[in-house]
Formats: C-alpha cells, sequence, structure tokens
C-alpha cells in the first residue's frame, strides 16, 4: 500500500497535541505526513467511532521457535500480533536452547527484516534457564537485547538473583522476573483455595509468588537497581509492588490480561484452555489487580502468549500444558473490561508508552512528520473469532468459537499497513 488516508478517528496519545481530537491522519512513504480535516488519498479507511493509537507493545510472549514451531513461529506469530495491534513484541526463552547466545540474539535480529513487527528479544538471564549459572548477558546486549528474563522457570536461589541483578546494573539492562515457588506444591495445576478443594487438582498458593517478590525487591533496593515483575498473579504482590514504590525502590510490573479477566472460578470445569503460569487466583486477586493498573502500582498489561498445540491441551487437566493464545484478542478484551474503570488513555497507556519506556525504548507521538507505528480500533464492532480467522498455528484459547467486542480495523509501521 502506497498511503492511507483514516478518516474521522479519534486520537488516544496522551503526549501528542492530537490527543482526544477527531481528525484525518494522512500516512505517505512511512509518515504521518499529514493530521487535520479533509484530507484525501485513493485509499480511505473510515475511522469513524474508532481510535488511533500507538502500535501496541506486549512486554511478554513466547515463540516456540527454534525448537518447536510448528506451535508457533515468528511468520505466524507476525500475523496474530498485527491483527491484534501490537507493533512491537518482546520474545522470552521458551526453553533451554532459545536465546541463550549473541548468536540467537542475531536470528531474531535477522527474523526482524522480514516481519513487520518488531520482536524483541529478552535474553535468558542464566544457562539453560536453569536458575543457576549467569549466562552471557552482556554479549547478548550488546547484540540487542533489551532484558533478561528466566523464561517461565523461577530462579530459587537467591544468590543466583542477587548476582544477576548486580550485572543487569552493571550493563544498564532490565531483569523481567517470573516470581514464584514451585517447589512449594510440586506439579501444581490451579491456584490453591475453595475451588481448588471442589476440583481437587493440586494448588499454588498465594504466598509462593509473594515470598519471591518480597526477597527481589529486597535484593533489588540492596543492590539499587531496578527490577520489573512480570504477569503478577497476587493481591499480596500487588500490595508489596505498591510499598516499595513509595520507598523508592525501582521496580516496575505487569499482569497478563487473563488474571484480569478471569479468575479461578473458570477452572471448576476442567477446561485447560484455562490453565495458565502463574494460575489463575481468585476474585479477591482479579480486583486487586485491576485497582493497581488503575492507581499505578502495575505499569503494563502483556498478553502473555503461550502457543500449545492439540496433543499438549485436549487431555486431562494435570496433564495439560500451561499456556493460552491471547495476542489476537487482548486488547478488544481489556477495552470491553477496563476501559471505563480505569479509563480510556490509561488502558491505551498501559499497552503502549509504559511497555516501550519499561524495555527503555521511546515511543513517538502520533504527530506530523514522525514514522508511522499505529493501530486503529474499533470499539463497537463484533467479530467471531474462530478457526477461519485465528493467525495463530495453535488454538488453546477460551475465547475460540465465540463473539468478541472490539476489534482492530488497521495496525501498521512504516514498511507495512494491515487492513482488516
Amino acid at each position: 500500500m502506497d498511503g492511507l488516508v483514516i478518516k474521522n478517528v479519534t486520537v488516544i496519545d496522551k503526549k501528542s497535541s492530537n490527543n482526544k481530537k477527531v481528525v484525518d491522519v494522512l500516512i505517505e512513504k512511512g509518515v504521518y505526513s499529514k493530521i487535520g480535516k479533509n484530507l484525501s488519498h485513493k485509499n480511505v479507511l473510515d475511522g469513524k467511532n474508532c481510535i488511533l493509537t500507538n502500535g501496541l507493545v506486549d512486554l511478554r510472549a513466547f515463540v516456540q521457535d527454534p525448537g518447536e514451531e510448528y506451535k508457533e513461529d515468528f511468520s505466524s506469530m507476525n500475523n496474530v500480533a498485527l491483527a491484534g495491534g501490537f507493533t512491537t513484541v518482546c520474545v522470552h526463552p521458551h526453553g533451554p536452547d532459545t536465546l541463550q547466545k549473541k548468536q540467537d540474539i542475531e536470528y531474531l535480529n535477522t527474523i526482524n527484516k522480514s516481519t513487520t513487527v518488531n520482536f524483541v528479544p529478552i535474553a535468558a538471564c542464566t544457562t539453560a534457564i536453569e536458575g543457576k549459572d549467569v549466562s552471557e548477558m552482556y554479549d547478548m546486549k550488546s547484540s540487542g537485547a533489551m532484558g533478561v528474563s528466566n523464561g517461565n522457570t523461577p530462579i530459587a536461589n537467591a544468590g543466583v538473583m542477587n548476582r544477576i541483578l548486580q550485572y543487569v546494573s552493571n550493563i544498564d539492562s532490565t531483569i523481567f522476573v517470573h516470581a514464584q515457588l514451585d517447589y512449594m506444591t510440586p506439579n501444581w495445576q490451579v491456584s490453591e483455595g475453595l475451588n481448588n478443594l471442589k476440583t481437587g487438582l493440586k494448588g499454588l498458593p498465594n504466598i509462593a509468588e509473594s515470598i519471591m517478590v518480597n526477597r527481589d525487591l529486597a535484593l533489588a533496593q540492596y543492590n539499587e537497581t531496578k527490577i520489573h515483575f512480570s504477569h503478577i498473579s497476587t493481591a499480596e504482590s500487588v500490595a508489596l509492588i505498591k510499598k516499595a514504590k513509595k520507598e523508592g525502590v525501582k521496580v516496575t510490573a505487569d499482569v497478563s490480561i487473563m488474571h484480569l479477566l478471569f479468575n479461578d472460578e473458570s477452572t471448576l470445569d476442567f477446561d485447560s484452555n484455562y490453565k495458565c503460569n502463574p494460575p489463575l487466583r481468585s476474585k479477591k486477586d482479579q480486583e486487586a489487580l485491576i485497582k493497581g493498573l488503575k492507581d499505578g502500582t502495575l505499569d503494563a498489561i502483556c498478553t502473555d502468549h503461550n502457543a500449545q498445540d492439540k496433543e499438549s491441551k485436549i487431555v486431562e487437566f494435570d496433564q495439560a500444558e500451561y499456556g493460552i493464545i491471547s495476542s489476537q484478542w487482548a486488547f478488544a478484551k481489556a477495552y470491553e473490561k477496563l476501559a471505563k474503570p480505569i479509563g480510556e488513555e490509561r488502558l491505551v497507556e498501559l499497552f503502549t508508552t509504559s511497555p516501550m519506556a519499561i524495555i527503555g525504548l521511546k515511543q513517538q507521538e502520533i504527530k506530523q512528520g514522525n514514522k508511522a507505528n499505529f493501530m486503529v480500533f474499533s470499539q463497537d464492532q463484533k467479530w467471531q473469532f474462530d478457526s477461519t480467522n485465528n493467525k495463530s498455528k495453535s488454538s488453546n484459547s477460551p475465547f475460540l468459537d465465540s463473539e468478541i467486542k472490539g476489534k482492530v480495523i488497521a495496525c501498521g509501521v512504516e514498511k507495512e499497513i494491515k487492513i482488516y
């Protein structure tokens, strides 16, 4: 497409002078060439009753390439992300052989040359993500890694975590922490509470997360370094992070879309599409997470997109793999549930400028002359999410074959624009 005018669209970008204005936006040669009224182009998109935002940013996703490309590869993830409005996706290590060395980061850099989405490498912070030996973080940062992570494997050893924090401080990086003591309940399936007693499934208590959050906050404060907690799930963790921020600890945190939409009541029917890591918590926890987003305790919403094939999900709940595909509908569902209670501008900020700042990048405002990196979202348009339009290679979503309110109708960057 050699250009596009988006007519009568409402800009939502707190940093832009066009914020909350209904305007026409002309995109030519990859930039916002004009923003105003009565603009024309041969390619026209009706933006009435739609919002225009910066391209969404996802702080946590897993792409099973290399190793399990049949679940999701970068080509399919590119399509999934764009359909969901995401133009930047942080990719975390999903196995012992991923994002381990300089060559792995360079591989992802090569992938980015052929994708519209910018896949941001979050490098493994321990060898084979075993939580024992510190990885080659400096080399990977020098090659373009924008942070470090141990994937979904907790770092149980406090000494190892302390060394990692010291290391990332020296190289001006950030660790994305999966705060969880799995060995409190080996082979856990759901959250501990009344509902796990009803099902008989093994439950992981809230304290398994809050103990780790408390420990790592203390270590971050001791080392005077920044720390980011990924997919926080409990009320206790929100309280600890809120207190730490008041005390001056350089801490940020995100929450996954699933923990905002659902609680542990969803696991009562043994539907493995609700099995995720960390587990869905209580309604009280869910409410605390939403409040934490509203008051600024929590800084971003991630998709935690994690594709699993049918053989990994259509089994007994206790045998099923953790994970949900969520990037394609995450913003739509977040908008439907949260736009009113936390505010439309705050919601957009949680998906754009705030996560971009966490990875150390600056997001350009929607302004005439700036490079185009955007999403157009219709708040009221309804669509059926099913096998005909699911962009993922996998189908492990609780929303498959259901109607979703709110749809991304355009998404793109300077090198490509997608219209849906």
